[in-house]
């Protein structure tokens, strides 16, 4: 508690609070710590001017009055000095007039300033310190809404505006005590805190912001460019002395080097490796509880034209596999690809399978083993079609859907029957009793049949030796080189000029 002597309606010129001359209502006032109290004083100059200033006097926050008397007023009202015009006038307060805690009014901006003998600062109007023009080392004006010094506990006196401050030496702040609260110049309070807290009512703010605002989502958001966010750091002896832990509780764990969290039944590491640097056209796999990244060597992707390497880093196709041969096929190496069955099951034969999209992804064929043993290959056309073999973008076997063979488009009749080949020879036969020599470039020896074709005028294909009709005899023979075509000399006009065509048989 302390009291505050208030004067109203007070006239004179004031030195001090000798002069004060109480007309009316003088009398003491009891306060408690952070009451305010509005007083308004009166006083009149040689040109008889009037002056009002409501003045705000606040009781102490914390400590006892630096006077040690028994009122506030006694350490406050005794000090009023005479008022100045502005600041320059302030500056220019001699330095017998500037006694310690001195309060004058500074009447061009309506605001009380006082003088502490012991401060230093620069000159920073008009909150900041005002160095008297006579530039002493210590010794400022402060307007009372600012910290008066570090050597006195007197709260301060702030006209005309709201709020007050506490100012508290060294010694007294080692002193305060603990879940106290304390208010700043600036008019904040703060809690000194220094025990466990928890806070059982609902907070009343959206989220916890440090650094910057937070996120709408966010409970709490840290922000800074320049420190980390650093937990509770215990041994594993320590983490596991901790009572009924909460799941998902953090801590860092100084002995193993990383963070553990609590997973409601046990404790377990975060992950404790480098940060991972990926590799351009790399590819990761995921585990269930990490993700593993190639190193571009063995699995390959070329995001640019959408290909699958394995074993190389520059496929040619949607999947190429290049690698080490496992073996031979025919005497020379073969491929690295290698497909194997899911199961050793007979029945699990179809290791490659083909389909048509175009026709609702139709199944057309499989490869497989087609023996109780697995030794024997099958490929099976699922479909009413041909199976054809090619090389060199040419079709040499074709495997009709009847079951007939074509090698070279020409069909096998049996087992019995001669590896054969046929050749087709064209031309153009002269006039009547013309010679037409086609080179066959084959071993004559080798021809096994021929067939000849001339076309007649009418478009009908007319053989060698034909008699029925007139105008269409011509002779046909082979030589080692050339297939001859001779029109007959006087009953062969029908067929001059007409197309010739020549199909060989001959032995492979």
């Amino acid at each position: 508690m302390a009291q505050v002597k208030i004067f109203s309606e007070a006239y004179n010129t004031p030195e001090s609070i000798d002069d004060l001359v109480a007309r009316v209502n003088t009398f003491l006032l009891t306060l408690s710590p952070g009451d305010l109290v509005t007083i308004e004083y009166k006083f009149l100059e040689s040109n008889y001017r009037t002056h009002t200033q409501n003045v705000l006097f606040a009781t102490l926050l914390y400590g006892p009055d630096v006077v040690g008397g028994s009122t506030v007023g006694s350490s406050i009202l005794d000090s009023i000095s005479s008022p100045v015009q502005d600041l320059t006038g302030l500056r220019n307060v001699e330095i017998a007039d500037r006694a310690e805690k001195q309060v004058r009014l500074v009447e061009d901006e309506g605001g009380l300033y006082r003088f502490d003998q012991q401060a230093v600062g620069v000159d920073t109007p008009p909150a900041g310190p005002i160095v008297p023009s006579d530039s002493p080392i210590t010794g400022r004006w402060f307007k009372t809404s600012a910290a008066i010094s570090s050597h006195n506990v007197l709260s301060g006196i702030q006209g005309g505006a709201a709020g007050d401050y506490q100012h508290l030496t060294a010694a007294e702040l080692t002193a305060i005590s603990d879940n106290s609260v304390h208010r700043t110049s600036d008019g904040t309070d703060h809690t000194f805190i220094n025990q466990d807290v928890r806070v059982a009512a609902t907070p009343q703010f959206a989220g916890l912001g440090l650094g910057g605002a937070p996120g709408a989502s966010a409970i709490c958001q840290m922000d800074s460019t320049t420190k980390g966010f650093l937990p509770p750091r215990m041994t594993p002896t320590q983490r596991d002395a901790i009572v009924s832990p909460a799941t998902g509780l953090l801590v860092f764990n100084t002995t193993g080097n990383g963070y553990n969290f609590y997973t409601g039944a046990n404790w377990r590491q975060l992950i404790n490796t480098p940060v991972a640097t990926l590799t351009v056209g790399g590819v990761a796999f995921a585990t269930a509880s990490s993700m593993i990244e190639t190193d571009a060597a063995n699995f390959f992707w070329d995001n640019t034209t959408k290909r699958f390497g394995v074993g190389t880093a520059t496929p040619n196709a949607t999947l190429d596999v290049t690698g080490n041969s496992p073996g031979n096929v025919g005497g020379f190496p073969a491929g690295a690809l290698q497909i194997t069955s899911p199961t050793d099951a007979v029945n699990a034969s179809a290791v490659i399978t083909g389909h048509n999209s175009y026709q609702g992804n139709k199944q057309l064929w499989y490869l497989g083993s087609s023996s109780s043993s697995n030794d024997n290959i099958t490929l099976i056309n699922r479909q009413n079609g041909n199976l054809a073999l090619a090389t060199n973008d040419t079709t040499r076997v074709t495997i009709q859907s009847t079951g007939n063979v074509e090698i070279n488009e020409y069909i096998k009749l049996g087992s019995g029957a001669p590896v054969i080949k046929m050749k087709k020879l064209t031309g153009t036969a002269g006039a009547e009793g013309s010679t037409n020599d086609i080179v066959h470039e084959l071993v004559r020896e080798k021809v096994l049949g021929m067939e000849v074709w001339v076309t007649n005028t009418s478009g009908n294909r007319v053989p060698p030796v034909f008699t029925s009709l007139p105008e269409h005899e011509y002779d046909v023979f082979i030589s080692a080189t050339i297939v001859r075509i001779q029109l007959t000399t006087t009953n062969s006009a029908d067929i001059a000029g007409g197309a010739i065509t020549i199909l060989l048989t001959y032995e492979n």
